[in-house]
């Protein structure tokens, strides 16, 4: 998009007095060197005891608050890249994705699909916590991709965020990108994805990056496990990816794409055909809907294998460009643990909610016989296919036909136990998931009282031609000609609202997330934020209120209420009443972050048709020093 000069930060040199100047000064010539020299005489000290560096640096840090108001307002140190390889105590784990075309069954139907090191799902990469992550992503496609670590904050390493046209020019046929991040101090559940088109379908991947034991030994007995099991929840469409972006974006007659299966761990047992999506309250008339049988050779879940007696942490990542879940192992009880890299308050619960682009962690015990085990995943809001995926005991991990009579079995036996889709059920228990702050997680922060940036994000749907977009207080978001990234280091001002919103480090930005229904129909959105986790502030029905709502996400703060602290908030659709004041506003969320993590950063809805169709923003993150992130980029690429 071109450059429109706008009130930018830059500006307000005014702002800076004279004790500010002082402590900007402080900051760029004695901060950081001391957050360097207070953690090695720690060091020295630990390793005087323990002899293990690896303790010392979670232990370290953990005392050290690099940042002003005592643990509130906290920016850890940004460590340039070189100085990190050159040390021979950081860990360097190195993994090469090279992205190909293929063809397999992921459920009932045979389709063209991409690979990654000749496999779908994705394979997972699994690495220790204090780590430095350099991903090769080498394309033999025909077409551009990039790849985006999905939760990973890339503190330092903005660059390597992988959106296209934001933070990296696209990776070409034949091309290949090196991502070199550091993961520090980040710990949990995370995945990567392609971050073009609708290729997440195909391209999506566990990252796990695991904790340091010595230290996960010491916590509570809540979170104590024997192993774990990952389930990755993905979603594939019986058309090819240029027919659902021609449908949603191109040909004269729109087309919305909807699942035709949920897979887990890359099987699903497919539904023939697809469900007809019926808005609540309509009645389609004169349709037939015939049910062909499925070939039972055609029919495979995903089986993992598990143990009698013992717990697992079975760690959830629901990757599907459009879905939200509700969950349960029939006769189970799991014990939440981590909700998007945080570790949380152990909270208990029977079934979960996951929408898309969000992750879970759970201990469950094995307690229960071999016929009643298993993961089953029912859409919400929308009818559509079921995921399952069957525990089964014995070693190892396999994937195997199973026969239909038994899925059949199955199928009638669980979907009855999971709990009914209403919308008030889509809150599930997530206002009772908080961080704990007796883990001493070294990125987790209290939330702020006082907010310098207060933004309300209106979306609503416009149809265009018979095409739905969307807008962001009445502007559709345009992929620039001249990536960000490229803009920045001509020195251009790229502060553009709501396209663009500037704010410097420090500094703490609160968001309000204002959902519009289009017709009769109102969903649930959820919203990503790249570089950041966020505090879960409010939430509420129908339009925001400044000054009711704004006074009772005051009062939550004051009273240092539980929230959510995660990276992906789901806002749900909450209207009072359809004859309310403002009968098309059906929900609203606020969050609220500090900005510790100067970098281009976008912010989007997860349901990636909606993304596509103009749900996203950026923010443009900087220090006064570094206002077009010049330094940060040259500490990247000077390798």
């Amino acid at each position: 998009m071109p450059f429109r000069e706008s009130s930018s930060l830059l500006d307000n040199s005014e702002r800076s007095t004279e004790f500010q100047r002082f402590l900007l000064h402080f900051k760029k010539y004695y901060f950081f060197p001391l957050c360097i020299i207070v953690p090695l005489i720690i060091w020295i000290s630990l390793m005087s005891r323990t002899g293990s560096p690896e303790f010392m640096l979670q232990a370290s840090a953990s005392n050290i608050n690099c940042g002003p108001n005592n643990g509130i307002y906290k920016i850890l140190p940004i460590v340039p890249l070189p100085d990190l390889l050159n040390n021979g105590s950081i860990k360097v784990e190195r993994f090469n994705l090279v992205i190909t075309k293929g063809k397999l069954f992921p459920d009932t139907t045979e389709q063209e699909v991409f690979l990654v090191n000749g496999q779908y799902p994705s394979p997972i990469i699994r690495i220790q916590q204090n780590s430095i992550l350099i991903v090769t992503v080498t394309n033999y496609l025909n077409m551009s991709i990039t790849i985006h670590l999905h939760g990973i904050h890339q503190r330092g390493t903005y660059l390597d965020d992988g959106v296209p046209k934001i933070t990296q020019d696209p990776i070409l046929p034949g091309g290949t990108y090196t991502h070199t991040v550091n993961t520090w101090p980040q710990a949990g559940t995370f995945f990567y994805h392609a971050h073009t088109g609708m290729d997440i379908i195909w391209i999506s991947g566990p990252l796990i990056i695991e904790d340091n034991p010595a230290i996960y030994a010491s916590w509570p007995r809540e979170y104590q496990y024997d192993e774990d099991r990952v389930f990755l929840i993905n979603g594939v469409y019986h058309d090819t990816l240029d027919n659902l972006i021609n449908g949603l974006i191109r040909d004269p007659v729109y087309r919305y794409p909807r699942v035709d299966s949920v897979i887990i761990n890359g099987k699903g047992h497919g539904l023939d055909p697809p469900p007809l999506f019926i808005p609540p309250g309509e009645v389609m008339e004169n349709t037939t809907v015939v049910v062909k049988p499925i070939p039972p050779s055609r029919i495979a879940l995903d089986i993992t294998a598990v143990q009698p007696k013992m717990r697992y942490r079975f760690r959830f990542i629901n990757s599907i460009s459009d879905g939200t879940f509700r969950c349960k192992v029939p006769g189970h009880k799991f014990t939440v643990i981590e909700m998007d890299g945080i570790y949380t308050e152990p909270v208990k619960t029977d079934n979960f909610v996951i929408s898309p682009g969000q992750r879970y962690s759970f201990i469950v015990v094995m307690n229960q016989t071999e016929d009643s085990n298993f993961v089953i995943c029912k859409h919400l809001e929308i009818e559509g296919p079921t995921g399952l995926s069957v525990l089964k005991y014995g070693k190892g991990h396999v994937q195997t036909t199973t026969r239909l009579d038994k899925l059949n079995q199955v199928l009638n036996t669980t979907a009855t136990e999971v709990v009914e889709d209403k919308p008030t059920e889509l809150k599930w228990i997530f206002d009772n998931l908080t961080p704990n702050f007796d883990l001493h997680q070294i990125d987790v922060y209290h939330v702020p009282e006082k907010i310098d940036h207060d933004f309300l994000l209106d979306v609503n749907e416009l149809q265009v031609e018979g095409h739905t977009q969307y807008l962001i207080n009445e502007h559709l978001f345009q992929t620039p000609n001249v990536s960000y990234h490229e803009q920045l280091s001509q020195f251009i001002n790229i502060t553009d609202p709501p396209q663009v919103y500037e704010v410097l480090e420090g500094q703490v930005v609160q968001m309000i997330f204002q959902n519009q229904r289009l017709f009769s129909v109102c969903f649930g959105h959820p919203w990503h934020l790249h570089g950041h986790s966020f505090h879960v502030v409010g939430h509420g029905p129908d339009k925001f209120n400044p000054i009711t709502d704004g006074e009772m996400i005051k009062e939550n703060v004051r009273l240092k209420r539980k929230m959510q602290f995660r990276d992906t908030v789901t806002v749900n659709s909450d209207q009072s009443a359809p004859e309310t004041e403002h009968p098309k506003y059906c929900g609203w969320t606020a969050i609220r972050f500090i900005a510790n993590n100067p970098g281009v950063w976008l912010l989007h809805c997860h349901v990636t048709p909606h993304m596509l169709l103009g749900k996203r923003a950026v923010i443009w993150e900087h220090t006064i020093e570094d206002p077009f992130l010049v330094e940060l980029a040259n500490s990247r690429y000077s390798q």
